[in-house]
């Protein structure tokens, strides 16, 4: 386990930064865009608030971008202080989880049709889909496209995505791409 104390300590670190239910019940308080990104800039978050005034939809896509991708850079950044071969593969086969969530949520979406904004809404980047890899998963046409670019990616689900694609549109076909994936 000492292996993993500075990851460990990483971890405790992040946890303080976190906002909280009062942190949070604050900023919503505050009356106004400029002063919500006044308050963020004074938490651990500063480094995600644009520095420069900005209009309120482009300040706001930024920050929102910087806080998508945080979880997924702090990830891979814990993964990296894990010592040992076992320890590492098995947080990276946890943090995996959520490229299976997405997986399954950009699947689902694209045998409904749903639009490639909605999808992107309901994913967000994870350890092996950056939010790159998410829009352009999302654009495709189809899920077998979008399988088919899940293994140009080098993804471990392409192979799952792809056997549960005949059945998709069938009575069960989702609980059956769950299960492959998972």
């Amino acid at each position: 386990m000492a292996r993993c104390d500075f990851a460990a300590g990483r971890i405790g670190a992040l946890r303080g930064g976190l906002l909280g239910p009062s942190g949070l019940r604050e900023l919503v308080a505050r009356p106004d865009l400029p002063s919500r990104l006044e308050f963020l800039r004074q938490s651990a978050y500063r480094e995600l608030v644009p520095a420069a005034p900005r209009d309120g939809a482009g300040a706001l896509a930024e920050l929102e971008r910087g806080l998508l991708d945080l979880p997924r850079g702090e990830s891979l950044r814990l993964l990296g202080d894990i010592e040992g071969r076992r320890p590492r593969r098995l947080f990276a086969a946890f943090l995996r989880l959520g490229d299976a969530e997405n997986v399954k949520t950009l699947l689902r979406g694209l045998s409904r049709s749903q639009p490639a904004e909605r999808l992107r809404a309901l994913t967000a980047p994870s350890v092996g889909l950056d939010g790159d890899a998410l829009a352009r998963l999302a654009a495709q046409p189809d899920p077998a496209a979008a399988s088919r670019l899940l293994s140009e990616m080098g993804s471990p689900f392409a192979g799952a995505a792809a056997e549960a694609l005949p059945g998709l549109s069938r009575p069960g076909g989702l609980l059956r791409l769950d299960a492959a994936v998972d």
